[in-house]
């Protein structure tokens, strides 16, 4: 509808922040440089499609009217999924399970530290925080079987009303 690449991109990424007021630069994990983002949002603003607000010294904007857009698109049932986060914590976990091969000592001091970085990525995630591994003594199995908790939940769709498969929209 509104063609492929920077445009489509962060029209979608709004569709999926509800009626938050987003910056340019919180949309640069799209891959796109700050001034193009910007470019982009405001020739959406332009044509209307998009409210624009100066907030401090940036502009903001989010979806000027959301619902013929939610309705065309079916967009209520859609999981909003911030990719390139989930990609990072997958990724976080392989690195993970590879320490189960090295010594119990660096097992632990490797464990503390992908534990942080674990904890950022489920919370940008809206997934549960890694448990805690001092003083364990299988620091590493403990954030294994959270990591296979977490990759089941990456998979799971949380659908508020259940439809049968003919019904789901297509994504």
């Amino acid at each position: 509808m509104v063609g492929v690449g920077a445009r489509a991109d962060v029209l979608t990424t709004l569709l999926g922040r509800t009626d938050r007021w987003t910056r340019a630069s919180e949309l640069e994990h799209l891959g796109y440089s700050k001034r193009n983002v910007a470019r982009v949002l405001g020739d959406l603003a332009e044509a209307s499609l998009l409210q624009q607000r100066g907030e401090r010294n940036s502009l903001t904007f989010r979806i000027a009217n959301r619902e013929p857009w939610e309705h065309l698109l079916r967009t209520e049932d859609l999981v909003w999924m911030r990719w390139d986060r989930a990609f990072e914590l997958i990724f976080a976990l392989l690195r993970l399970e590879a320490l189960a091969a090295k010594p119990t000592a660096v097992q632990r001091v490797e464990g503390t530290k992908n534990r942080i970085a674990l904890n950022i990525l489920a919370s940008s995630l809206d997934l549960p925080p890694p448990p805690e591994i001092r003083d364990r003594e299988a620091p590493l199995d403990a954030l294994l079987r959270w990591s296979e908790a977490m990759l089941s939940n990456l998979t799971k769709v949380p659908r508020s009303d259940p439809k049968t498969p003919s019904q789901q929209p297509s994504s």
